[in-house]
């Protein structure tokens, strides 16, 4: 959409053609989460990650359990209540199969950012609710697809900058367990429906074809 208005001229060049995931590996826990506690989890090392705001909401929600998988924390920044994961995804020091586990056994992923064209947050995004989990990121100029990602239908949006507005809707997901679980059903099936590996495929090959 932002090429479309700085560009329309090339409108007929434009396709929009979202990345898809292996929906067959991101997959929810069998049987379902075990135990009470309440989990939120954060992960990425993308600069566009807002670490300073993620360490704000955890300060202010000290009966939550925070998992940070990322490598631009240190451990004497985080509070009490943050459980940090040194690790890098892409430099494959923590395996693929070790986040699948945290999103699966997460109540909430929490996505904080900047501001930003770019579609950051996006994978895991979709990784998370591919595994059956809700996903909380701020609203960016590069939500990737605003008319399928739709806040409290199939994600929950935060207003950028916001450590009070995360907290809110924290509180409203954990408290709530029901809503979470609607969202994160909701999320699932759009993935698997629109953005899978498979679709990606046959979405690229016909327009490899034209």
């Amino acid at each position: 959409q932002y090429l479309l208005a700085l560009a329309p001229q090339l409108k007929a060049k434009l396709v929009f053609l979202p990345f898809g995931i292996d929906t067959r590996f991101w997959r929810p826990l069998e049987g379902g989460r075990v135990g009470e506690a309440k989990t939120v989890l954060s992960v990425g090392n993308d600069p566009n990650r807002d670490w300073d705001m993620v360490l704000k909401v955890a300060s202010i929600c000290p009966e939550v359990h925070f998992k940070f998988l990322t490598r631009r924390l240190k451990r004497r920044q985080c509070p009490p209540n943050v459980e940090l994961i040194v690790g890098d995804i892409k430099g494959m020091s923590v395996s693929d199969v070790a986040v699948r586990t945290l999103y699966q056994e997460s109540d909430l992923v929490m996505i904080p950012l900047r501001q930003t064209l770019q579609p950051s947050g996006q994978s895991v995004a979709l990784q998370s609710l591919a595994c059956g989990t809700a996903v909380l990121i701020s609203k960016t100029k590069g939500l990737w697809d605003p008319s399928r990602f739709i806040d409290g239908e199939t994600i929950d949006l935060v207003k950028l900058g916001s450590p009070a507005s995360f907290k809110t809707k924290i509180d409203l997901s954990l408290s709530c367990s029901a809503r979470s679980l609607e969202i994160a059903k909701r999320g699932r099936a759009l993935v698997s429906q629109e953005y899978s590996a498979e679709i990606f495929a046959e979405h690229l090959q016909e327009i490899c074809s034209r």
